[in-house]
């Protein structure tokens, strides 16, 4: 579906003669990691990949000319019916002869090979990569107003709101079935998840962005004759509605006893508690959070809060199965960084390279997918280049949006549409930099603090920034990133972020 969107905007726009891309902080990040998942598919001269990866290069020596997505299959069969034992660190530079023999080494020595170790699960994930970038894309070159961004935002609200609904049922009613009807043979899943970590990241994302719109319905009050939002008592019914998605979402994610969601949420509130502290407009708004988390305890105390508080205690404890098996996941992971250190073992290899080095024992067809850590995975499956280049991305969206066009105090992007030959689309990737003309500095700086006074710009912002730092931090101890819905609303998350962030004040169209 995100595809056939992308084709539609990309043809509407060539047709009509109109096709122009938005510059924002994060275009070039996206195009340089592209373009690095490509290079890891790239089949290089020997010499270069015993050069650039020679952990990779001793692989191939070992299965000779055997195919390695066959050999993968047959190790991660094995895993599924036998218990292996501790396997030594690095087993994969051990000599092997009965892998491939000498002669067909010597002759497989002069094949040229990819840096990736499984070049199909290095396109899958490549593909899923470009629909979150497209979504992105889709957000920031088709988005012109605030109406716009609204109904995005309310159609997640109530999105939200219904999952977390449907997730309260099911823990009430005490059923081990999805919608009463699916049994998936697990027992931690919640709402339509079939883990209720990934659900507790969703609600993550979302609850920020509800606290933005009530900090935006806050200020327009405060606001006298207000030309975006007449005085109404729509206001009063709009802010009583968010209020009611913040507690059912918020009490949804603490009853799906979700350490690492829950570590995410509360970071979050408290950061987002510490805006309002130091934002001299929005302190009254820390008398708001209170009652909201006071309501909140009080329906998880209706419902039943102790199963919440016994398993959210043993969160960090040492004896606490999950954290151990986490532990080992996360050592074996760092093992293998070590011998893929620059340009990893391939994006979406993971899976196939992780037996080599478990020295966790698998048990009733136990298979590890991820390493419940996204930048470990990602240390492994691109190497510190791709690792750092996903930093950077983050670093540039949280420098733009939150310390330039918040605060004021570095540079950033302007957000402006290339439409005028080549080198307008060359320049989507350049950063705006500051006039050196006084007068035109001055009045750059008079459009900034606009917006950083702009309602509507403020409360989007907030939302979606501590949204997007809500999954970085559960992303540290799960595999958040790699859940179809929650990399969708990350992505979209970015874009109205993005979008809000570069609008004009009040209500001027793009």
């Amino acid at each position: 579906m995100v595809l056939i969107l992308i084709a539609l905007w990309l043809f509407k726009d060539i047709y009509q003669g109109t096709l122009t891309f938005s510059r924002t902080p994060l275009n070039l990040p996206f195009l340089v990691f592209v373009i690095f998942i490509l290079f890891q598919q790239l089949p290089l001269p020997p010499r270069i990949l015993q050069f650039i990866s020679p952990s990779s290069a001793s692989i191939y020596k070992m299965i000779g000319n055997e195919n390695l997505e066959e050999v993968s299959k047959i190790l991660l069969t094995d895993n599924l019916h036998i218990q292996k034992p501790n396997i030594p660190p690095s087993p994969v530079l051990q000599d092997q002869d009965e892998i491939a023999p000498s002669d067909k080494r010597e002759k497989t020595n002069q094949k040229w090979r990819p840096v990736t170790l499984y070049t199909y699960a290095t396109k899958i994930e490549l593909l899923r990569l470009l629909i979150s970038i497209g979504i992105f894309f889709l957000m920031v070159n088709n988005i012109r107003s605030r109406q716009q961004i609204q109904f995005i935002v309310l159609v997640i609200i109530i999105t939200g709101v219904s999952v977390a609904f449907l997730g309260l049922l099911q823990y009430v009613s005490g059923t081990e079935k999805i919608f009463w009807r699916y049994d998936i043979k697990r027992t931690s899943f919640f709402g339509t998840f079939s883990n209720r970590d990934h659900f507790a990241c969703y609600m993550s994302m979302i609850i920020p962005l509800v606290f933005g719109l009530i900090i935006t319905e806050y200020l327009h009050y405060r606001r006298d004759n207000s030309q975006f939002y007449p005085q109404s008592d729509s206001a009063g019914h709009k802010t009583f509605f968010y209020t009611f998605a913040i507690v059912i979402m918020l009490s949804s994610l603490f009853l799906a006893r979700s350490g690492g969601g829950a570590f995410a949420m509360i970071t979050s509130l408290f950061l987002l508690t510490g805006i309002m502290a130091c934002r001299k407009r929005l302190r009254k708004m820390v008398w708001y959070v209170i009652p909201v988390l006071l309501v909140t305890f009080g329906l998880l105390v209706w419902i039943g809060i102790h199963p919440v508080i016994e398993k959210l205690s043993t969160t960090i404890d040492r004896e606490n199965p999950s954290l151990q098996a986490r532990l080992e996941f996360w050592k074996d992971t760092i093992s293998a960084i070590k011998n893929f250190p620059l340009f990893g073992c391939g994006i979406g290899v993971f899976p196939f390279i992780y037996p080599h080095y478990s020295t966790v024992t698998y048990v009733h067809g136990t298979l590890i997918n991820h390493a419940h850590n996204d930048y470990l995975e990602l240390m492994l499956e691109t190497g510190i280049i791709g690792f750092m280049i996903i930093l950077w991305a983050l670093f540039r969206f949280i420098k733009d949006s939150a310390l330039y066009h918040m605060l004021g105090i570095t540079k950033g992007i302007d957000h402006e549409r290339s439409d005028r030959g080549l080198m307008p689309y060359l320049k989507i990737f350049r950063t705006q930099r500051i006039p050196k003309d006084r007068e035109s500095h001055r009045q750059k700086h008079e459009d900034h603090l606009k917006k950083r006074n702009d309602p509507f710009i403020m409360g989007i912002a907030i939302g979606g920034i501590i949204g997007v730092i809500s999954i970085s931090l559960h992303s540290m101890v799960d595999f958040n990133t790699h859940i179809p819905a929650n990399a969708f609303l990350l992505s979209v998350l970015l874009g109205i972020t993005t979008v809000a962030v570069h609008m004009r004040h009040e209500n001027e169209k793009m």
